[in-house]
């Protein structure tokens, strides 16, 4: 019986030992278990890590991108800023020629006139030369005409009145007169 114990007793003790063994087992498969759960975590962190790095880069493109456009549409400002004052001074520099232009149109104008006034001036002065012309023939026919010619007055009586205020009165009679001027009256 004593060894009939010893042997159940190393049976109780195989059984134990099996049982360490399985525990063991289980121990290591729980640690591989927990190893491979912290490795999975290990790279389902490193994924987000990485997402997160490729929005950070992606958002810095657009930022770039954005940066890009704003220095592009600011170099559109300017240049178009410098047509505008460009186009500025192409209108004041055809204004300042359209006063000039007005001021040379008024300049032209008063000649214009000037040369005008000086026409009709000069036409003026003709038309009395050519009365002093037509005056001087009268005075020539009329100087012609008194010197030394015989005037015949027949009918009523005449009146004569000579150049030195004197009058002399004829009834029907041949007069001769010299340098004198002759008025008749109801006479031929």
């Amino acid at each position: 019986f004593r060894g009939l114990g010893n042997y159940f007793r190393g049976l109780g003790h195989y059984f134990r030992g099996l049982g360490h063994y399985f525990r063991g087992l289980g121990y290591y498969f729980r640690g591989l278990c927990l190893f491979s759960w912290n490795l999975g975590l290990f790279f389902r962190g490193h994924g987000h890590f990485f997402r997160g790095l490729g929005h950070f880069f992606r958002g810095l493109g657009h930022f770039l991108r954005g940066l890009g456009y704003y220095f592009r549409g600011l170099s559109n400002y300017f240049r178009g800023l410098g047509h505008y004052f460009r186009g500025l001074g192409h209108f004041f520099r055809g204004l300042g020629y359209y006063f000039r232009g007005l001021g040379y149109y008024f300049r032209g104008l008063g000649h214009y006139f000037r040369g005008l006034g000086n026409y009709f001036r000069g036409l003026g002065h003709y038309f009395r030369g050519l009365g002093h012309f037509f005056r001087g023939l009268g005075y020539y026919f009329r100087g012609l005409g008194s010197s030394g010619a015989s005037v015949t007055i027949s009918g009523a009586s005449v009146r004569l009145v000579t150049s030195s205020g004197a009058s002399v009165t004829t009834s029907g009679a041949s007069v001769t007169t010299s340098g004198a001027s002759v008025t008749t009256s109801g006479a031929s």
